[in-house]
């Protein structure tokens, strides 16, 4: 994880200073107006106030888009983004709030983009759309979704953190590239998964997810996935479940589960202090297709079902608890230790 880290301090100390301020409705009357006019690197300075417009950003090489005070680009349910970013390497939007668009933001063929302190609401599919390109910074934005996802990016090195997603008729945050992170950010609310993780080298921390519809974190389909500190509520199918090679779950919490508190398949998978309470199947759960699988510590209270469901090959189980499960431990596991539990 090294180089995606490097590539945050990128993200934070890269810039330069802007050829020119244009300024709107001051010097052009619509945001495409100053946008069209604008050079590579400019800044546009937005005075408060609703925009009744779309905008298209197109080969603007580090353009600048800033809204001073409560700043509105209203879409009008037009049947195109609000806001449409096309190869526009290093992109900064911060400070603005979009509506009533089918997406509010939809970002292609543009890297090195800075989304900050947006607030989308009332669109059709989802919020924020990153599609191809590589390098996105989202950060602090508040995002409502719609049948989508409320925040999606298919890019390699993207951040999303610190983000709050209220509510989404589909996913919460949707990360389909890897390396990439998800830090601090709340997702509440949503028809289906809250996180949805694929690819390679992802980290998930201290994120906090409430009344998905289905699966409050899901991992699938890649390796090197770290969860680690994350609270999980209320979800309507497994609390976590990664189906993924190289896998850490590291002191995540998990309530009220409608399914799985957690359950995990694949290869290298190691379970270290995670907090199961009241799920309505199994508390922790590890598939027969797993190899080399290390619980360590877990706790698991109150399972509908057993407070542990062991399979797979090569398994060490220590020092984990079972409290008040209505069924203690199943295994099945082939060549597998275990000391120090209380099921």
């Amino acid at each position: 994880m090294a180089r995606f880290w490097l590539f945050l301090v990128f993200l934070t100390a890269a810039g330069s200073a802007p050829a020119a301020v244009l300024r709107v409705p001051q010097d052009h009357p619509t945001i495409q107006a100053a946008v069209d006019a604008a050079g590579a690197g400019d800044v546009v300075r937005i005075k408060a106030g609703t925009y009744s417009e779309t905008v298209f950003v197109n080969t603007k090489p580090n353009l600048t888009i800033l809204g001073v005070g409560t700043v509105v680009i209203d879409g009008g349910n037009a049947a195109q983004p609000a806001l449409l970013i096309d190869q526009s390497d290093g992109f900064v939007i911060k400070n603005v709030r979009i509506r009533r668009a089918d997406v509010g933001l939809y970002a292609e063929d543009s890297s090195d983009l800075t989304l900050i302190g947006l607030r989308i609401t009332q669109v059709q599919l989802g919020g924020i759309f990153v599609t191809t390109g590589a390098r996105a910074r989202i950060e602090s934005c508040i995002v409502d979704g719609g049948t989508h996802e409320a925040i999606r990016s298919a890019v390699t090195y993207t951040l999303i953190a610190k983000c709050v997603v209220p509510k989404s008729t589909g996913s919460g945050i949707v990360l389909l590239e890897g390396p990439a992170a998800c830090i601090g950010n709340k997702i509440s609310n949503t028809a289906v998964e809250g996180i949805v993780a694929v690819g390679t080298r992802t980290v998930l921390e201290k994120n906090v997810v409430k009344n998905a519809g289905g699966t409050g974190i899901l991992v699938t389909t890649g390796a090197e996935f770290v969860l680690r500190l994350n609270k999980v509520t209320g979800t309507g199918g497994d609390g976590i479940r990664a189906s993924a090679n190289q896998v850490v779950l590291d002191r995540n919490s998990v309530v009220n589960a409608v399914e799985d508190g957690i359950d995990v398949q694949g290869d290298a998978l190691k379970l270290v202090q995670n907090s199961i309470k009241k799920p309505g199947d199994v508390g922790l759960r590890t598939g027969a297709a797993s190899v080399g699988i290390t619980l360590l510590e877990n706790r698991v209270r109150q399972s509908g079902s057993y407070g542990f469901s062991i399979a797979g090959d090569d398994v060490v189980l220590a020092e984990n608890v079972g409290i008040d499960n209505a069924f203690g431990l199943s295994i099945s596991a082939n060549n597998y230790d275990q000391f120090g539990n209380e099921f």
